[in-house]
């Protein structure tokens, strides 16, 4: 139909359709013909690349504005309070926006009985108030927008025992597709492991918080003050080995045949540098050679101001049944 805008906006569209329209945006009819054009464009542009090949590119019927209310109970562990680093013993910002993510899946549970998948993909939220241990945390998420694959929600945080506290707010957007799409996505990432190959310059990673299970007395007598014992216990050389083996064997993860295994031969390392409680230490490991069996890396480990070991790790690649059944034999005839 023919309208007069009073007030106008020039919207171009892609270059499959050479048009634009003028509308107000107030109008009911102009932003329908505005839709239209929309997806006319869309459609003509994915039509002509080629990517309108899924009836999962047509949005669900997820009604816009329907709302859930969930309710979560604040325990220790959802705070970022540790012994070592301090904090405060209150709701965490990162367990918050978990608590947000699992109720706006449990508000389209439905998709996932119709066997489509949900990934979250965005988050906003602003933290406003805390909520210590005990305390009850009411959610209200309501969805918002809903397009070709996304759902934006809204959500609002409140105390449950204190209504007008606000908690939190914010939006959540989560992308939905068919389980199979899903799973062919993941598997381009994957190494296939009937094509996997171990060979030289595979690289693996760990990284480990230093906290008082990991750490010894570099030296003390019985009249050290406490306060001064405190101050010289740093990582152990046995703990910084355990962490280069971890990430030799990351390093492997993806690429050994089935059915096979590594095992520890041998590891020749220098302990280089303390580091104390409270730091993060980095360890990596680089396939150097393989020889049949044999796996030799470089391990080195790193803290956030130096590097602090450095060495060598010997692995042996072996069937993992018949060295468990034959590690198990061993001990038998010992007992």
């Amino acid at each position: 139909e023919k309208f007069t805008p009073n007030t106008s906006q020039k919207i171009k569209h892609s270059p499959q359709i050479h048009t634009a329209i003028y509308f107000h945006k107030y109008s009911f009819q102009s932003q329908c013909l505005l839709g239209i054009f929309e997806n006319l464009s869309v459609t003509m542009a994915e039509t002509k690349l080629g990517k309108r090949k899924s009836t999962t590119d047509i949005a669900l019927p997820v009604p816009i504005g329907v709302t859930s209310f969930h309710e979560h109970r604040v325990v220790e562990a959802d705070t970022a309070y540790t012994q070592h680093t301090g904090g405060v013993r209150t709701l965490s910002t990162a367990k918050l926006s978990q608590i947000v993510e699992d109720a706006c899946v449990q508000s389209i549970a439905h998709l996932l009985e119709e066997g489509y998948g949900t990934a979250g993909c965005a988050v906003n939220m602003r933290h406003r108030a805390p909520m210590a241990v005990g305390t009850t945390v009411q959610l209200e998420v309501s969805v918002k927008t809903v397009r070709r694959k996304q759902i934006t929600f809204e959500f609002q945080a409140v105390d449950a025992e204190e209504q007008t506290k606000l908690v939190a707010i914010g939006t959540h957007q989560r992308v939905y597709m068919k389980v199979e799409e899903m799973a062919a996505s993941l598997r381009k990432k994957r190494v296939d492991p009937r094509s996997a190959e171990i060979k030289e310059g595979l690289e693996g990673m760990s990284v480990h918080y230093v906290d008082e299970r990991d750490v010894g007395s570099i030296a003390s007598t019985p009249s050290t003050p406490k306060d001064d014992f405190e101050g010289v216990q740093a990582v152990t050389t046995s703990t910084l080995m355990t962490w280069a083996e971890e990430a030799a064997i990351a390093a492997l993860e993806e690429y050994l045949p089935p059915g096979k295994t590594t095992v520890g031969g041998e590891t020749s390392v220098c302990h280089m540098k303390p580091t104390p409680k409270g730091m993060t230490v980095t360890c990596t490991a680089k396939l150097r050679e393989v020889n049949g069996k044999k796996l030799l890396f470089d391990v080195t480990g790193e803290d956030r101001q130096e590097k602090v070991l450095q060495g060598t790790h010997l692995r042996f690649l072996v069937d993992k049944e018949v060295f468990e059944s034959s590690a198990q034999r061993g001990s038998t005839s010992g007992m």
